[in-house]
């Protein structure tokens, strides 16, 4: 009787070494509270069972718990409803506006919003979200893979280490009683274990759904940014026209009034533009410093001045004269 007992105290410390460190170890803190309750070796000992299956319940319960925060934290991403929470329609780019109508968004804070639209990249803010939920899906199935490997692995390590440790010491008709029990053992230990495997299986099919659901979701990301991108572009691109459209029409309107002021111009031999200064050089009978002064009474005129002027080039009272005008 007392090898028996010592038997079962044997395989308790066999299944205590396999359990403590790798339930302990940061990887596999979801079901931690079932080494903590197993250390407590007097509640062990006096109902081993229920308190391995307590103690793992509790794990596993925890595990779901986390998957439930999970799946929880990506509520907005997985939303079906258009939802743009307090966003000015400033900061939703038209070429956008009519595909957010149709499709499903992804719900972001409006202070993300305010900084994508500062960075001109709305898909971005999209997909960064989108790796972040995944990151911890891939962990949290990591997590599961590797404790129902360790669920397995445990009964059939602890009851192999009591047997090679404790079978030299028995008789052969107790050998055979023996290996009975430790079937027996590795028979509900394997059962048990099959039992919590199962509920990891479906947590595993919870998070095979999100997985999908995530991948569609970075499909339309990658579409928006996209769209976004071909906006930017088209918008850019409308501007350099706009601007040189405002630039042709300002050198049009420019001659205009060049045209009315010194009439037909035929006195006129050069004239040069370059951005706001005209240079303009001829010959005139006229009185130069006059003409000067006219020109910086009209509106389009910010100054003009004389720049050189040459007698005796035509006749004695003519002159060759160079005016720069800076225009308005």
């Amino acid at each position: 009787m007392r090898k028996l007992v010592n038997l079962w105290h044997h395989w308790a410390d066999g299944f205590l070494e396999y359990v403590p460190s790798w339930l302990t170890s940061p990887s596999f803190k979801a079901v931690k509270p079932l080494a903590v309750q197993i250390v407590d070796l007097e509640q062990f000992f006096a109902n081993p069972v229920e308190t391995i299956e307590a103690s793992t319940q509790l794990g596993i319960n925890e595990l779901k718990g986390r998957a439930i925060d999970v799946t929880l934290s990506i509520e907005n991403v997985l939303e079906r409803n258009v939802h743009l929470p307090n966003i000015p329609e400033k900061h939703v780019p038209k070429a956008l506006q009519t595909n957010l109508q149709k499709a499903s968004p992804i719900s972001v804070d409006e202070l993300t919003w305010r900084q994508a639209d500062n960075k001109g990249d709305l898909g971005k803010a999209y997909y960064k979200q989108l790796v972040l939920k995944n990151e911890r899906l891939v962990l949290l199935e990591k997590t599961i893979d590797a404790i129902g490997l360790r669920l397995r692995k445990v009964a059939v390590g602890s009851a192999k280490k009591t047997f090679i440790d404790y079978s030299s010491t028995f008789s052969r008709p107790h050998r055979f009683w023996l290996g009975v029990n430790i079937a027996l053992l590795m028979a509900f230990c394997g059962w048990w274990g099959l039992s919590q495997y199962k509920q990891l299986e479906m947590l595993r099919s919870v998070t095979s759904d999100i997985r999908s659901d995530i991948t569609e979701l970075e499909t339309l990301a990658v579409k928006r940014f996209k769209e976004h991108q071909e906006y930017t572009e088209a918008q850019e691109n409308a501007f350099r026209l706009e601007k040189n459209l405002q630039i042709g029409k300002n050198r049009t309107q420019l001659l205009e009034n060049l045209t009315a002021f010194f009439d037909d111009g035929s006195w006129v031999s050069e004239m040069s533009i370059k951005g706001p200064i005209v240079s303009l050089n001829g010959f005139s009978v006229n009185d130069v410093p006059g003409i000067i002064s006219n020109l910086k009474q009209e509106s389009w005129v910010a100054d003009a001045k004389l720049i050189s002027s040459i007698s005796g080039a035509v006749s004695s009272n003519s002159k060759r004269f160079q005016i720069e005008i800076r225009v308005q």
